[in-house]
């Protein structure tokens, strides 16, 4: 009886865990959409390149300080993905010069992942 009962209250936590992950996985799209439908290229290209000034991560950039006149960004080639995320191609001159992208959600503008292409 006490292993059903235990068993019964697994399983019921394990299902409550899931719906709330897919509810907050749709809520969280939701948000995305609507925030890309109120963002620009502008608006992108600013994002990425303030965050470059002022974040870039060393372990992608070989520890080189990104300067406004070493970046890149040709607005034509920025482009949204699934109407949720943002892919901003950009190139740097200097010590870290180079191919990269940066990818971002609409709704999570100070999260932005830096890669080369």
């Amino acid at each position: 009886m006490k292993t059903k009962i235990v068993v019964l209250a697994l399983v019921s936590t394990a299902f409550c865990c899931a719906a709330f992950y897919l509810w907050t996985s749709n809520t969280r799209a939701e948000k995305d959409v609507l925030a890309c439908q109120h963002m620009t290229v502008d608006d992108a290209d600013n994002i990425v390149v303030n965050d470059l000034l002022s974040n870039a991560p060393a372990e992608v950039f070989n520890k080189s300080r990104v300067t406004i006149g070493s970046i890149y960004i040709e607005k034509s080639d920025i482009y949204t993905m699934n109407q949720r995320y943002y892919i901003v191609p950009f190139s740097l001159t200097g010590q870290a010069s180079g191919q990269y992208q940066a990818t971002f959600s609409c709704s999570d503008t100070q999260n932005i992942r830096y890669s080369s292409r």
